[in-house]
């Protein structure tokens, strides 16, 4: 049998499904018929939509976007990137049908609602056309196996008995019950499966009971399940039980499902630090725009139903996101937003419950205080940070002791800034070698000793200063430009503070001139203004020059 064939059996399944069950269904796999696409997108709100049928009510509203699958042995079933673009952004409009042992003389059709609580798998390395081989139809990048798709659809045979059971993962529960559950539309009676239940015909006891959690009104469904469990007898009867365990079956359902995988999880997890890594190198209005791209898609996932365990995960994939796009905004001159991001990545850092990730962004937060608002605003969050972060060492802890030094210099404080510090320096030297890696969430040496420097240099100590910003800018690899120029200017900084104004502003001249267009950034821009008014002697030739170059 040819795969054409498995899936002419399987489309046959799903169309007599369907109509079995009331509704009209259009065949859309080789075409869409004049007026259908746009009706369905204001349908789905989406743009990213694609199934073999559509399926409409009596009435002639939508009812259902269905993909159809056959399989004729024991494979998994797979979706290619379009399909589950289509399922993403679909949501419970988009079904999959499944129909199995399609060799055989008694195919199963499984009907899937929402399968994005699926465990999709991707396979490795399938982006696009998987290892340069021409895509088939039926390849796809997306896998999930028959024994999952079981588990969360329900399998109907097209001859009685009609419906299979699950006796593995529903004990005592018949197919047809789990359907009744999740789908109450009739089912078409036959000669072993009598006609459902009318006004006039009474429902037993336990099929009244599969219908009873489906009842939308809530002080009707305490009722229903109140004069099931009670009844009549001082037993617990067999009615009673089954809406006991439909009950606690849909909420392990519920609290299992998940529209991503363990894989997809990862690889969202390993973005950020991948962003982390680019952002010394990558002019920031670049990865701006790719972080704020992958934020959406994190906040897509996370209206999502999901399990704690992964919401949190997410939570935390969506503070970092936040975090690179506040960093990103600051570096650009767009403080406020900055702060904003900031703010959202707090909320975020709360959710998943990590609390050094929230004092992280607390600290980035008040670094850009340090640099556009004021040195005491900086402090009293800086001081925040440290309550946050409690007695726990990390990258924030150290990133947060300078950052406050640096704001109490800045005040003229250095009794108090001195101790700061050596604190500082006492909590780097326990870092972690991950911790000294990340340039973004961890604390590396360069900025370590960058951030030093700069508290020397407005704390008057410019020996010390110039001592630290020599090791720093030897750390530092020629293609990262936002901390070496900073560090030139803190030089030129010092330089002033010294007496050699002349000599400050070529240092400052030199900084900005070997630095790429693009990387002139607000932040950049803002800090040279800064020295310049530091350093003062305008009317000097080299003075005149910088004045021209920060106007150009």
């Amino acid at each position: 049998m040819t795969t054409n064939e498995i899936e002419r059996i399987a489309v046959t399944l799903a169309v007599e499904y369907e109509q079995a069950q009331g509704r009209q269904v259009t065949d859309v796999g080789h075409g869409w018929p004049v007026g259908l696409g746009p009706q369905v997108q204001q349908w789905t709100s989406s743009r990213r939509f694609t199934c073999d049928l559509v399926s409409r009510n009596p009435d002639g509203s939508l009812a259902r976007l269905i993909e159809v699958k056959g399989r004729g042995g024991p494979t998994s079933v797979s979706i290619c990137d379009r399909q589950h673009s289509a399922m993403m952004g679909c949501g419970e409009r988009w079904w999959l049908y499944v129909a199995l042992e399609c060799r055989t003389d008694h195919p199963k059709l499984v009907v899937v609602r929402e399968p994005a609580r699926l465990p999709w798998r991707r396979l490795p390395g399938a982006v696009g056309t998987p290892h340069g081989r021409p895509r088939v139809r039926d390849e796809g990048d997306w896998h999930v196996s028959q024994n999952d798709i079981l588990t969360l659809g329900h399998a109907l045979t097209p001859s009685p008995p009609q419906f299979i059971q699950n006796q593995n993962k529903f004990p005592g529960w018949t197919a047809e019950k789990l359907l009744a559950l999740a789908d109450p539309s009739p089912l078409p009676a036959t000669a072993d499966a009598p006609a459902t239940p009318t006004e006039q015909e009474p429902e037993h006891a336990s099929e009244a009971g599969a219908h009873v959690l489906l009842e939308e009104d809530e002080m009707k469904r305490r009722t229903l399940i109140r004069g099931l469990v009670v009844g009549t007898t001082l037993g617990i009867t067999d009615a009673a039980l089954e809406v006991m365990a439909a009950a606690r079956q849909r909420m392990d359902l519920a609290l299992e499902s998940s529209a991503i995988g363990p894989a997809t999880l990862e690889r969202w997890e390993t973005t950020a630090f991948e962003y982390a890594h680019a952002y010394q190198t990558v002019p920031p209005h670049r990865l701006l725009a790719d972080v704020l791209a992958d934020f959406t898609e994190v906040q897509r996932l996370l209206e999502q139903r999901q399990p704690i365990r992964y919401r949190r995960r997410l939570c935390r994939v969506a503070a970092q996101l936040a975090a690179l796009a506040g960093i990103f905004a600051s570096a650009l001159g767009a403080h406020r937003e900055a702060r904003g991001w900031f703010h959202t990545g707090r909320l975020a850092a709360s959710e998943a419950g990590d609390n050094q990730l929230e004092g992280a962004l607390t600290v980035r937060s008040a670094i850009v205080s340090l640099y556009y608002g004021t040195p005491a605003s900086a402090h009293e969050q800086a001081a925040r940070a440290r309550h946050i972060l409690g007695d726990t060492v990390g990258p924030a802890t150290t990133r947060g002791l300078l950052v406050e030094a640096r704001a109490l210099a800045r005040m003229g404080r250095v009794d108090e800034a001195l101790p700061l510090l050596r604190q500082a320096e006492d909590a780097f030297g326990r870092l972690t070698a991950e911790d000294r890696d990340d340039p973004s969430f961890g604390h590396t040496e360069r900025q370590f000793l960058w951030h030093l420097g700069n508290a020397w240099t407005h704390l008057g100590r410019t020996e010390d200063a110039w001592q630290v910003q020599h090791r720093a800018l030897d750390l530092y690899p020629p293609t990262e430009y936002l901390d070496p120029t900073l560090i030139r200017l803190d030089r030129a900084t010092c330089l002033a503070r010294s007496g050699e104004p002349e000599e400050a502003y070529r240092t400052a001249t030199q900084a900005l001139t070997a630095l790429p267009d693009e990387h002139r950034t607000g932040m950049v821009m803002k800090y040279a203004t800064d020295f310049s008014r530091t350093a003062g002697h305008t009317q000097l030739p080299a003075g005149r020059e910088f004045a021209e170059l920060l106007r150009a």
